[in-house]
């Protein structure tokens, strides 16, 4: 549905519009202090199914004898029974998921990265169309490190 919270039109106009249902692409990742970025384009709902998934793809990824630790917050989907089932077998593989307690989301870095992308480096030109934006969202995603940093001074 439309969100349309501010607009002009004459007294007594309604302004109306078309509406549809569209599908939504969801984007997860990973984000190291050095601004080394692994994102993970989702289109559809993220379930703590694709959640397991794209953890065991970046895992995958590891130095398999070092030791790494992720922080996760308590969304549903890293708190559900599924998702829970996967931590032992990622301890044995040296990576320690740490829970952030309830309440305190801002303290996972990764929300400083998905607050600059949605109101900082995408153009409000990218809001003209779904393209337009998956264009734009590419493009920053892309260049997630190198053009597009966090600065955790």
């Amino acid at each position: 549905m439309p969100n349309v919270p501010y607009a002009w039109q004459k007294k007594d106009e309604t302004l109306e519009l078309d509406s549809a249902k569209s599908k939504s692409t969801n984007v997860l990742g990973f984000l190291k202090r050095d601004n080394t970025f692994r994102p993970y384009l989702i289109d559809g709902s993220v379930t703590s199914f694709i959640v397991v998934e794209v953890f065991e793809d970046f895992i995958q990824t590891l130095e398999p004898q070092r030791q790494t630790v992720i922080i996760i917050d308590n969304a549903p989907t890293h708190t559900s029974e599924y998702f829970q089932l996967y931590e032992e077998r990622w301890n044995g593989r040296q990576v320690t998921l740490c829970h952030l307690s309830a309440y305190f989301p801002e303290l996972n870095i990764i929300e400083i990265l998905w607050r600059l992308i949605k109101y900082k480096w995408l153009p409000w030109r990218a809001y003209q169309s779904i393209e337009t934006l998956m264009q734009e969202l590419l493009k920053v995603l892309l260049n997630g490190g190198k053009k597009f940093t966090v600065s955790f001074a």
